[in-house]
């Protein structure tokens, strides 16, 4: 009888933000955390992430609101949140946000809990739940 090796591979949790440093020091904190259950990806770039989101399922996705343009909203992502440095972006309203320079136990946390949010939610109902307010996740 021959040997059949199946690789399961991880969601995707993706950080995008122009701060080098942060997204690195983020991406650790997460990998830490949340690495038995994620891929953690990060990226400088929204070039960089629309390769990786052909590529591989991408399940969250935080990014910086300068970033978030129209080409990374058209891609199929089950969680956009904004990384928020404290203002309102109406353009972005649709999107949860959470701010971004909170401790990252505090961050990841609102991330997670948005996130289990939207995976109960039934099909049709996804996205229903974004917004944004001042740095704030609300639903």
């Amino acid at each position: 009888m021959q040997e059949v090796f199946i690789e399961v591979s991880k969601a995707v949790f993706a950080i995008c933000d122009s701060e080098s440093m942060y997204i690195y020091n983020l991406m650790e904190y997460v990998h830490s955390r949340k690495g038995e259950e994620f891929e953690v990806q990060a990226f400088t770039g929204v070039e960089s992430l629309c390769a990786c989101a052909k590529e591989k399922t991408i399940e969250i996705l935080l990014i910086s609101g300068k970033l978030l343009c129209e080409q990374v909203r058209e891609l199929q992502i089950r969680k956009v949140m904004v990384l928020s440095e404290g203002e309102q972006i109406c353009e972005l309203s649709e999107y949860s946000a959470v701010y971004k320079y909170q401790p990252a136990d505090s961050l990841i946390a609102e991330v997670m809990d948005s996130y289990a949010r939207v995976k109960e939610a039934p099909a049709a109902a996804l996205g229903s739940d974004r917004y944004l307010f001042a740095g704030q996740t609300h639903r």
